[in-house]
């Protein structure tokens, strides 16, 4: 019997972070008491020749990622809810997609309505991904809908105009998850606009995204993923009502914070400790905050 081969990732810097992301969810989903459940992370894990270690992903930083997705999957799910019977049905753009598995977790609502969903990301992700990630269209019992379609393309999220080939022929929710705080502020500003001007012709929409505060801009050399792959924090976000400025119409609806969550109960005392002391600094209680506009 042979063994199947493994992947070994080539990625450096800001993409080599979706690896501790990937790691995390599939200690979550291992674990007595998942919050995710996604074992498709913990499949990929077997997959992959790669140390792990290395990016020193544990505990808090491990929670942070999991209490995340748990969040953008609920806030993508409300908005497909929402638009179950539009005559169109919905699009989810998701930027930045790395290995996560949001179209395959989510992959129930491809039969319930028409929905187009495209995941985007660097050359290099994308490669890597269509090696581990199943498509959510073909790894299903169910018939997807007249018009569910999948699409992985490969574009920079700085790219100029990478989404004018996208239809904004119906609600549109933009899922950006990892992302904003490696961009510069003009880079995060023009991107927003460029999206919420596109997709917001005549439809309305979600933009879903986290950031991280001023406070973690100054420590990032104490934050293991950024410091051991080499990258570098560029924006930070410490007041999310300015944000509304820098397009039309878009409205902030929901802000969360991590530290002092519920969902904080099911991790080890360990981690509950770490966000315990988080929640009662107010320089660090607000360090990360994930939030969903409308436009």
């Amino acid at each position: 019997m042979t063994t199947a081969k493994k992947t070994t990732p080539t990625l450096t810097g800001v993409p080599e972070t979706l690896l501790g992301t990937v790691m995390s969810k599939a200690a979550d989903a291992i674990s007595p008491s998942p919050i995710l459940r996604d074992t498709w992370a913990a499949e990929i894990l077997t997959k992959v020749d790669y140390d792990f270690s290395r990016l020193g992903v544990s505990g808090w930083l491990q929670a942070w990622a999991v209490v995340r997705s748990r969040d953008f999957d609920r806030w993508t799910s409300e908005f497909l809810d929402l638009h179950a019977h539009s005559p169109n049905g919905a699009t989810v753009v998701h930027l930045a997609c790395g290995l996560d598995t949001r179209a395959l977790r989510l992959r129930r609502y491809f039969s319930r309505m028409a929905l187009r969903w495209i995941d985007i990301d660097l050359p290099d992700v994308v490669k890597m991904r269509r090696e581990l990630v199943p498509d959510p269209l073909t790894d299903t019992d169910s018939k997807p809908c007249e018009g569910s379609t999948y699409e992985l393309r490969a574009s920079s999220a700085t790219e100029r105009g990478w989404y004018l080939d996208i239809p904004a022929d119906r609600p549109t929710v933009i899922v950006i998850e990892g992302l904003s705080m490696y961009l510069a502020e003009e880079e995060m500003r023009g991107l927003v606009r460029g999206l919420v001007d596109h997709f917001g012709q005549g439809h309305h929409g979600h933009l879903i995204f986290d950031a991280t505060n001023s406070f973690v801009m100054a420590a990032q050399g104490w934050l293991n993923p950024v410091a051991k792959s080499g990258s570098k924090l560029n924006w930070w976000c410490d007041n999310p009502l300015l944000i509304e400025a820098w397009a039309e119409d878009l409205t902030l609806r929901e802000e969360l914070l991590l530290s002092g969550r519920p969902l904080m109960k099911q991790w080890s005392w360990k981690v509950r400790l770490q966000y315990a002391i988080a929640a009662s600094l107010p320089w660090v209680y607000h360090f990360h905050r994930m939030m969903r506009f409308s436009f």
